[in-house]
């Protein structure tokens, strides 16, 4: 959940190609951003192997999840045609890397013209949260992140692009945090986090907080599958929705709640950062 500051920024001037759901079914590898590839080259085996315990228990329920789904007789609720996933997306800088969207979103982007100045991705960063508020507050009194600049985000990051939007200040969303620090220090963090964090949210975020953010900001999340894959979300039809959105962005199975992955719109999923560990924006450059 942590927005990546180099010291050469990265940059991706992201150029797409869309596919219908009813060819084959596109790899996928759980991969993140990286900078380059002279930094891929330094890589050592020694360092791959050290993954982060979050992305390895987030894989390990990933596993469980799926064996769940395939085992499972009952029957998934009927999706809605707006629902419908209407486009598979292959990135032609990480080829590997493919996201899905609903036909309300397409169609919707279809519509907002084209932002030329660059939009902000926020990753993956666990409990650094406060730490991505820092990068707001000061990209935002620089002037580069202003009421329109396309935002996106992915698990923590997520949820700063929902305060940004929101039009609360980075303190306010800061004290807020504190507040659900100190509820967790005295009532515990076990399998309670999820529904600490919601109601954070709930209490911070404006009624409008969909309307403000439907097509400004992009929330990835991690749906399972046969084989987990990329949901890329930027329509939001009410507070609760985009709250839903950002908790299961946010879902890190175990973590949040005693099971291993949640529901999103009639689709089993997880942590966004998974999968997207830094969404592109809707801009024509993200930074």
């Amino acid at each position: 959940m942590a927005m990546s500051l180099r010291s050469t920024p990265f940059i991706s001037l992201r150029t797409r190609k869309s596919f219908n759901l009813s060819p084959r079914i596109l790899a996928l590898r759980l991969s993140c951003c990286s900078g380059g590839s002279s930094q891929n080259q330094n890589f050592s085996t020694d360092s791959e192997n050290k993954r982060s315990f979050a992305v390895a228990t987030g894989e390990l329920f990933i596993g469980i999840a799926s064996r769940l789904l395939k085992s499972s007789n009952q029957k998934t609720p009927p999706i809605d045609d707006g629902d419908r996933i209407a486009s598979v997306i292959e990135d032609e800088i990480e080829p590997a890397m493919i996201w899905e969207q609903r036909v309300k979103d397409v169609e919707a982007e279809k519509e907002r013209r084209v932002i030329t100045s660059p939009g902000f991705s926020f990753s993956a960063a666990g409990l650094l949260f406060p730490y991505h508020l820092g990068v707001a507050q000061l990209l935002i009194e620089k002037g580069y992140i202003k009421e329109t600049t396309p935002l996106a985000g992915s698990s923590a990051g997520a949820i700063v692009c929902a305060v940004i939007t929101s039009g609360a200040t980075m303190r306010e969303a800061l004290e807020a945090t504190k507040e659900l620090a100190y509820d967790c220090r005295r009532n515990g963090t076990a399998f309670r986090l999820g529904a600490v964090l919601r109601e954070s949210m709930e209490r911070l975020l404006p009624d409008d907080i969909h309307i403000r953010s439907n097509g400004r900001i992009r929330v990835a999340i991690t749906q399972v599958f046969w084989r987990p894959r990329g949901l890329l979300v930027d329509q939001f039809d009410s507070k609760s929705d985009l709250i839903d959105a950002v908790f299961t962005s946010s879902f890190i199975p175990g973590y949040l709640a005693p099971r291993p992955a949640t529901m999103f719109r009639n689709r089993l999923c997880v942590d966004g950062g998974l999968t997207l560990f830094m969404p592109p924006t809707a801009a024509a450059k993200t930074v």
